[in-house]
């Protein structure tokens, strides 16, 4: 993972790496998982290829609740770049967005209007203002 992330960070020092399985499956990050958004559904990479962590397991109950489906399925590169949206929940800032893949943007390449409602109802259960705190940052 170490040589992994020095190589992305020479490439561009912004960017985060994100892992492949050896069927080149996308997993998740060096320390966050990876779900796209697309046609009204949250894709996550299949249970058994990742790490399940507690974020994105918040993250599938505030979606669950919200009616959108929670899915597990591999996903590749272009399923990326055709998403809707792309996201990283993760402890630090509960759900990141992202906007672009191998510097292909995702969307209009900007966070999307989904992420922003999850987000917001995350806020609500947390009791603090999530997106505030992610961008005084």
């Amino acid at each position: 993972m170490w040589i992994g992330e020095q190589e992305v960070r020479a490439s561009d020092p912004a960017a985060m790496p994100l892992y492949l399985d050896i069927d080149g499956n996308i997993t998740e990050t060096g320390g966050s998982n990876f779900v796209i958004y697309r046609d009204g559904k949250v894709i996550s990479p299949r249970h058994s290829n990742i790490l399940w962590g507690i974020s994105l397991t918040v993250l599938e109950e505030i979606v669950t609740e919200m009616g959108i489906p929670f899915i597990e399925e591999d996903i590749q590169t272009y399923d990326v770049v055709n998403a809707d949206e792309a996201w990283v929940p993760t402890t630090p800032y509960c759900l990141g967005p992202v906007v672009r893949i191998n510097r292909v943007s995702i969307g209009d390449g900007r966070p999307g209007p989904m992420w922003r409602r999850v987000l917001d109802r995350w806020s609500e259960i947390a009791g603090k203002d999530i997106y505030r705190e992610m961008t005084e940052v």
